[in-house]
């Protein structure tokens, strides 16, 4: 039998801080916090501050912002979801959306409690 292969869900979008916000509001997952990495990668040299951003009072990837849930296993180190993840990119707002989107994701929250959801 062959292994499972490990995937994450990515998104295009305009803002990826505030769409990870939302989305781990409505899924309850948690907003992935890469900053421990990104101080070691600044400290070396690897990055350079122009690719970054401040979210929540911690530096963050400009153009990239990911949910995981918080039963999965993470990597403490990087910050990074092992297991269930959405990510989020940034496009260019000059990338108009043209058609209806093929991807989305539906919600089911517990019998009687959508509209506590919300």
């Amino acid at each position: 039998m062959a292994t499972p292969v490990h995937w994450k869900l990515v998104i295009d979008a305009h803002d990826p801080h505030a769409q990870a916000d939302f989305w781990a509001a409505a899924l309850h997952y948690e907003v992935e916090d890469n900053s421990a990495l990104i101080e070691q990668l600044l400290d070396q040299g690897v990055v350079s501050p122009e690719i970054l951003t401040e979210h929540h009072g911690r530096r963050a990837w400009r153009d990239a912002a990911a949910i995981r849930h918080p039963d999965d296993p993470y990597d403490p180190h990087s910050g990074t979801g092992l297991g269930r993840r959405v990510l989020f990119n940034r496009v260019p707002l000059a990338e108009k959306k043209t058609t209806k989107n093929r991807v989305h994701i539906d919600l089911h929250p517990p019998r009687g409690e959508r509209d506590a959801e919300v």
